[in-house]
């Protein structure tokens, strides 16, 4: 079903706070399932969202919590950044905090396919499937919080495991238990 007016779709939407961060602001989120895919749906490119590579979804605090979005590893970007999704990858980007703007670059076969641009605030999913490059544009002085269902930065990862086990060696050299 597809809304005949503005007014009538402004109504389906409602502020609510998520009870992942309780200091949320206020936010328009769509009120319920029925109503995600909806908006999805106006807002997806010229492809149906069935067949679209690029979603764009508020899930409901529930939905987030039975997805384990509470769990997913975060990083904080205090400005503007670039990344690629390879042919065959899924990325998933839950907004935790902050707001600015993705643009999404889709490809086929190393052709751009589509390209969309949208606003994103706390509670936006962003899940693209397939070859694309993702410029977020971070909006104010706050930075934005990204979570990911796995941790993606391997390089940080081996740089913090090798600083810790050179700690852990320090401190045996330190007390005699060479």
């Amino acid at each position: 079903m597809l809304y005949s007016s503005t007014r009538s779709m402004a109504l389906a939407f409602v502020p609510a706070r998520t009870s992942l961060h309780p200091t949320f602001p206020l936010v328009s989120r769509p009120s319920s399932p029925q109503t995600i895919r909806t908006h999805c749906a106006v807002f997806a490119s010229q492809k149906s969202t069935a067949s679209n590579p690029v979603e764009i979804t508020f899930p409901t605090p529930d939905e987030a919590a039975s997805m384990g979005i509470r769990d997913w590893p975060q990083t904080f970007h205090a400005t503007s950044w670039t990344e690629s999704v390879s042919e065959g990858q899924i990325a998933t980007r839950y907004v935790l905090s902050g707001t600015g703007r993705v643009n999404i670059d889709y490809f086929d076969d190393n052709a751009r396919q589509s390209q969309r641009k949208e606003g994103i605030s706390p509670g936006t999913l962003v899940e693209v499937d397939g070859e694309a490059t993702l410029n977020w544009e971070v909006d104010g002085d706050d930075g934005m919080i990204i979570l990911t269902p796995g941790f993606e930065e391997q390089g940080k990862l081996a740089l913090v495991l090798g600083c810790f086990v050179v700690f852990c060696a320090w401190l045996l050299a330190g007390s005699g238990g060479f």
